[in-house]
């Protein structure tokens, strides 16, 4: 091998290497634009969420304001029917996400549950995923059989 044919090798390994790294270049930004695409959809996703949770959550005040207000009508009207209730095994056959979130306190008045709000665990950390579930149920103390509903 001469040397010309050694300088030609390395002119055509140059050229391959630059073509190369505009390959590259051009993969990475097409890799950043998606990326930054998909950033712009999250934001947005969560913000139709996010809008969608506090219309729900003020629907759901306006019923709590609503069985509020009728409960306290039929306490003053002094009416000796009973109200219809439903038990624990109606609650359990129902399968609502917001299941056993209403519960009514000693003077008759719909009261909220907490909304039972952790993280999923994820088997990483199972004692920090424990002690957010014991700071919760210090914060708000229920029975057992609430603790699994």
């Amino acid at each position: 091998m001469t040397l010309a044919d050694v300088e030609k090798t390395a002119r055509e390994t140059k050229q391959q290497v630059n073509e190369m790294q505009g390959l590259m270049n051009q993969l990475n930004d097409r890799l950043i634009k998606e990326i930054q695409s998909r950033e712009v959809t999250e934001k947005k996703l969560d913000t139709r969420f996010e809008l969608a949770d506090r219309k729900l959550e003020a629907k759901f005040e306006q019923l709590f304001q609503i069985m509020n207000n009728t409960k306290a009508t039929e306490l003053l009207s002094s009416s000796k029917l009973p109200l219809e209730t439903t038990t624990e095994a109606d609650h359990s056959a129902t399968n609502s996400p917001r299941k056993n979130r209403v519960d009514t306190n000693d003077q008759g008045k719909f009261i909220r549950t907490p909304k039972l709000d952790f993280p999923r665990f994820d088997g990483s950390n199972p004692r920090a995923w424990a002690r957010k579930c014991t700071q919760f149920f210090q914060l708000y103390p229920m029975d057992d059989l609430k603790r699994l509903v």
